[in-house]
């Protein structure tokens, strides 16, 4: 039994050091994506622009899958507001790249192609 409380213990400090590193990272993030927007941040969406089935193969977490063929009328549904802090991806980027140009004509005022 002595043999077992070190694992234990160092277990449990890998786990403890891993969420406060997450933590702090999102921390960070959110102070980056602040500073680029000029404001304090009040809504982001993580969208995901590739297909359905892409989505449900694998995704970001917290992302919502919007697909680029129905982005233009899902977007409303999502982010009423124009000023909510979009944030595309897909595989290459170049789906996010489309998505964030049509969410700019739009009137979209806070886009970003992760891929960038």
């Amino acid at each position: 039994m002595k043999n077992v409380f070190p694992y234990v213990a160092m277990v449990l400090g890998i786990a403890t050091l891993f969420v406060f590193v997450k933590y702090e990272q999102m921390q960070a993030d959110e102070l980056k994506l602040q500073s680029a927007c000029g404001q304090k941040v009040s809504k982001i969406l993580l969208i995901d622009v590739r297909s359905a089935e892409e989505f449900k193969a694998n995704h970001k977490e917290g992302a919502i899958n919007l697909p680029l063929a129905t982005l233009e009328t899902d977007i409303i549904r999502e982010a009423p507001s124009r000023d909510t802090v979009l944030l595309v991806y897909c595989n290459s980027g170049r789906r996010a790249e489309l998505a964030k140009e049509m969410l700019k004509r739009m009137g979209y005022k806070k886009v970003e192609n992760l891929h960038d």
